[in-house]
């Protein structure tokens, strides 16, 4: 497998063409703590909320879906 070319294979968890990290899809085409994703075309790799880790966008992730408390939606 070719770590970046888009394609999962291998030993590959998920492959979403580069080889940055702190996106969801390591550089070495791991998945990364607090992401999923999902491969269509190539791997889709979003925050997972809540799950207690501040990650992409999220601007907070208090590991709960309780309203009003200062953090609800990440």
């Amino acid at each position: 497998p070719i770590c970046g070319d888009g394609l999962v294979k291998g030993t590959e968890e998920c492959d979403d063409q580069n080889t940055y990290n702190e996106d969801g899809c390591s550089s070495t085409c791991a998945l990364e703590s607090g992401y999923s994703c999902i491969y269509t075309t190539k791997s889709v790799c979003s925050p997972v909320c809540p799950d207690g880790l501040i990650k992409g966008s999220e601007t907070c992730d208090d590991n709960n879906t309780v309203d009003l408390d200062g953090c609800s939606n990440c």
